[in-house]
């Protein structure tokens, strides 16, 4: 075969067999305009349901982590003060009638709103002391705690019915007296009380003991009240603790403080100098902090009272014929109400519901009566 015509056959071939393809490449050659918007439309709608999914997740992990910064602040609060409640009366399970917890309502400044001081007192030594000389009210005596001179003081002469094992003959409970004296720094918060309606707390920085008496030097404090040394009168080492909103004029949050041995006026609701005194902060941007105490009359009965001011006056939530002691406290319930800024509630969602706190708590040493 000629070598010029050997591939002749396929010269007419080659174009019918690509002739498809080139018709079909002619064909599809651009996008139409109709296909270009539905891509778009397509690819938009694929966008704002992912970023949709996204804002959702965002939303709910920021209003996660406010509620979850709510709860921690919230629940702060209780863990802090839940368990100086449970102890109320702690150390002092002989005698009902001492007061152990006050709850007084303060006002907020700039409005119409009050507010709860509430003041727990524990006692530091499980032993009191009597007292066995009386006291009159306006002076500045010392306090006889043992006298065994008088066969008639009774209880006054301790002394011969607990233990010296002290190196230096002192009475045990004089001693523990004394080291709870110096572990103080010198001087300690005493309460005195007559068994009934008056107390007083004042600090003394000294005991003396002669084998026949002992005594409490009490810094020159000036009693206030008369106390018999043939009453129920007792004296007693304690702590006070008293929690208690700051919020000033004009601020619509405070800060919830508490004060360790306050003073009288403190513990009465007074606020104003408040400032003037050594405070720890446990929570800042707290609207309102509300004490409500349940009383039972008889723990075989159903009867109970609502208080916000313990103990309770004339006026307050007990009616005449029902006596007070520490011992009726059914429940305490704490009410929280927290106020996060306004930027923060805004992108959180958070509801009035979830910025409250409320919680019962049990005082343990009430079942001893």
């Amino acid at each position: 075969m000629d070598k010029q015509n050997q591939y002749t056959p396929f010269k007419q071939p080659l174009p019918v067999l690509f002739r498809h393809l080139l018709r079909t490449s002619n064909s599809e050659r651009g996008i139409s305009i109709i296909e270009m918007l539905a891509s778009i439309a397509i690819s938009g709608l694929v966008v704002g349901v992912a970023f949709s999914g996204f804002d959702v997740y965002r939303q709910s992990f920021v209003r996660d982590q406010s509620r979850s910064s709510v709860n921690q602040s919230l629940t702060g609060v209780s863990s802090l003060i839940g368990p100086d409640i449970l102890q109320i009366g702690q150390g002092l399970t002989d005698d009902p009638n001492f007061e152990a917890v006050s709850v007084v309502q303060t006002n907020i400044p700039g409005t119409n709103d009050k507010s709860s001081v509430i003041t727990i007192t524990k006692a530091l030594v499980s032993a009191s002391l009597p007292i066995c000389a009386d006291i009159d009210a306006g002076t500045t005596d010392d306090i006889t705690v043992m006298d065994t001179t008088d066969p008639d003081l009774g209880g006054c002469s301790f002394v011969d019915n607990l233990p010296r094992n002290t190196p230096d003959g002192w009475p045990d409970i004089l001693k523990i007296f004394r080291d709870n004296r110096v572990k103080s720094g010198g001087s300690a918060r005493a309460y005195i009380y007559d068994g009934s309606e008056n107390y007083e707390i004042f600090d003394y920085t000294d005991e003396t003991y002669d084998s026949s008496k002992a005594f409490m030097e009490t810094n020159t404090h000036t009693w206030q009240h008369d106390y018999s040394k043939n009453g129920t009168g007792r004296i007693h080492i304690v702590e006070q603790r008293t929690y208690f909103l700051h919020r000033k004029d004009g601020e619509d949050t405070g800060a919830l403080k508490l004060i360790v041995d306050p003073p009288q006026e403190i513990v009465d609701g007074d606020l104003s100098n408040v400032d003037d005194y050594d405070t720890l902060t446990l929570a800042e941007n707290i609207a309102n902090f509300e004490v409500v105490v349940s009383l039972i009359e008889d723990v075989t009965e159903d009867t109970t009272y609502e208080c916000r001011v313990i103990p309770p006056g004339d006026d307050e939530c007990l009616p005449d014929e029902v006596s007070y002691s520490w011992a009726n406290i059914q429940y305490i319930e704490m009410i929280t109400t927290l106020a996060p800024e306004e930027e923060e509630l805004r992108r959180s969602s958070l509801t009035e519901e979830d910025l409250v706190l409320t919680e019962r708590f049990f005082p343990r040493n009430v079942f001893s009566f």
